[in-house]
């Protein structure tokens, strides 16, 4: 199939569920392109904006398109729109793209101003302490620091990083670290995922476990939305990675209650996935995501021709000429 969304029950019950989608995420997403700014909207008639345009590329790559897909319709033209304003962005925006470039193949022809003064060692650790361990700046912010973490080529700015986020989390494996502030989830993934790129396991692994489980497990089942967003992505990677970093007994267990509340999923995707397609970002992008680990945990169940990918603790993708020295 190559049309967009919606799929029908057929697609979505069939063994062909994620080949279909990839399929129409595919088409979705050309629809959202703006051949005369080069990159991609959030919705027809909007303008063209460089979070969106990094959504598509996540979005096709997670979903294990080839690299004739990956930059369609002009790579070119979508290389250009993500670098442009790539040196004022910060946090998010600035994390998303350079793995966005990543994945083109390109480098970032700028500098980003954000790492100004951080080239050094010494000057970064105080930096990710000050804004990190003290303040408890957005864990945007940290993502945003990562390309400049892994292209320093430098173990003291990892543990300088990792240093800041373990002296943030509280005593019970939760950030934030104060416990009258609601739990964090997505800045518990991001924690989690960024120790886990790089070979460690993050601080208090149990508990973190421990404050997953207690978010999706319904009975003898992991329940996973597609409308869950991030939430709910980031606590299956925690109990899809985590337990198996540890070598945890556990691992086993997390993978058959994620099978039987597979069919939940399917069922609300049916019902949902127009919703799902006003929002690239929260909305598809999240719950591609979502299947990617969901395969990852139960591949029997969800086969597919190429493989669903959830990459971001991949380290390659963020090595770039512009956040060396």
């Amino acid at each position: 199939m190559s049309q967009p969304f919606p799929l029908t029950h057929e697609h979505i019950e069939s063994d062909g569920f994620l080949d279909c989608f990839r399929a129409a995420a595919q088409a979705w997403s050309l629809t959202l392109y703006d051949p005369r700014a080069g990159g991609f909207r959030g919705k027809p008639g909007d303008p063209a904006d460089l979070l969106t345009t990094a959504d598509m590329i996540w979005l096709r790559y997670a979903c294990g398109a080839t690299d004739d897909e990956l930059g369609a319709p002009d790579r070119d033209a979508i290389i250009a729109f993500l670098d442009k304003p790539l040196a004022d962005q910060t946090g998010h925006k600035l994390w998303m793209a350079v793995r966005a470039l990543r994945i083109l193949g390109a480098q970032p022809t700028r500098v980003p101003a954000r790492y100004s003064g951080l080239f050094d060692a010494q000057a970064f650790a105080r930096h990710v302490h000050d804004q990190f361990a003290v303040k408890e700046e957005h864990h945007h912010e940290m993502l945003g620091l990562l390309p400049l973490i892994v292209s320093a080529g430098d173990p003291r700015f990892v543990d300088a990083a990792l240093k800041a986020m373990a002296d943030s989390q509280g005593p019970h494996g939760r950030w934030p670290r104060d416990g009258n502030r609601p739990f964090n989830w997505s800045r518990t993934f991001a924690y989690a995922a960024i120790h886990l790129a790089v070979g460690r396991v993050p601080p208090q692994p149990e508990k973190i476990l421990e404050l997953m489980e207690k978010e999706l497990i319904q009975g003898d089942k992991i329940i996973v939305s597609p409308l869950g967003s991030y939430h709910h992505m980031d606590a299956l990677f925690v109990l899809v990675r985590l337990p198996a970093a540890m070598g945890h007994q556990r691992t086993r267990g997390i993978r058959r209650k994620i099978n039987r509340g597979l069919p939940e999923f399917r069922r609300e995707f049916l019902q949902k996935q127009d919703q799902l397609a006003t929002d690239p970002h929260h909305g598809m992008l999240a719950c591609a995501h979502i299947i990617g680990l969901l395969q990852e945990a139960a591949p029997d169940a969800l086969p597919s021709q190429r493989p669903f990918r959830f990459d971001w603790d991949k380290l390659s993708l963020y090595d770039c000429a512009a956040a060396k020295r």
